[in-house]
């Protein structure tokens, strides 16, 4: 990593940050070759402003892959315009997000979610289906309603709970054991439609990559 550069939350005209970014971008190219660097962005729907100002004023960084999150991987905004969804294939973003389990208890949860709220229920929404048991667990464990008291327990509550989002146990720092990670790309089709596909997934306990859909 050869810089950061964070923006505020409240930022519409990105030039200053793409000033910044195509500077940092030349003198690495310079010193690793252009084959050898990525921009890795770190951002919400945000991003796909950024990559119209770039494509318009800075079109050489569309020429490296661009890296992002969950922040942005699916997000509809990158491919519901010609010109975003232009400048976002360009650069792939090729994004992340934390792949849930398929098992007999999500897949009951998600047709039951389905009838009643009839939206699609993200890793986000049975994550926090997860979290609201664990949170109940703890507190009847505790005995109390007390954040002290909870905190103490929460990670052996945790670490017994396989709900709809999979194992929910917590590593020492307090994060929860990583699993799966689908691996999302914008692409266009023949007629300049955009859409976010799946190639493939990252499994952290082999810490291996799997393509699906050949290699972005």
């Amino acid at each position: 990593m050869v810089d950061k550069i964070p923006y505020d939350t409240t930022t519409t005209d990105f030039t200053a940050i793409l000033t910044k970014l195509n500077t940092d971008y030349q003198s690495a190219v310079t010193t690793y070759g252009a084959g050898k660097v990525a921009i890795y962005d770190v951002a919400f729907q945000e991003a796909g402003t950024m990559l119209i100002q770039a494509q318009t004023s800075f079109s050489n960084l569309l020429t490296p892959t661009w890296f992002g999150s969950d922040g942005e991987a699916t997000l509809s905004q990158f491919v519901n315009g010609t010109a975003v969804t232009t400048a976002t294939s360009k650069v792939k973003l090729i994004s992340t997000l934390y792949a849930p389990q398929n098992n007999t208890m999500s897949l009951a949860f998600l047709k039951v979610f389905s009838a009643q709220s009839h939206e699609a229920c993200s890793f986000y929404c049975l994550g926090s289906y997860d979290d609201t048991w664990i949170a109940a667990l703890s507190i009847l464990q505790a005995g109390k309603n007390d954040g002290t008291a909870i905190d103490t327990v929460l990670p052996g509550v945790a670490a017994g709970f396989n709900g709809v989002s999979g194992n929910n146990a917590l590593q020492a720092s307090g994060d929860r054991v990583p699993g799966s990670y689908e691996i999302w790309k914008v692409t266009t089709d023949s007629s300049g439609k955009g859409s976010w596909i799946n190639v493939g997934t990252w499994d952290y306990t082999a810490d291996k990559v799997t393509w699906t859909a050949g290699q972005p």
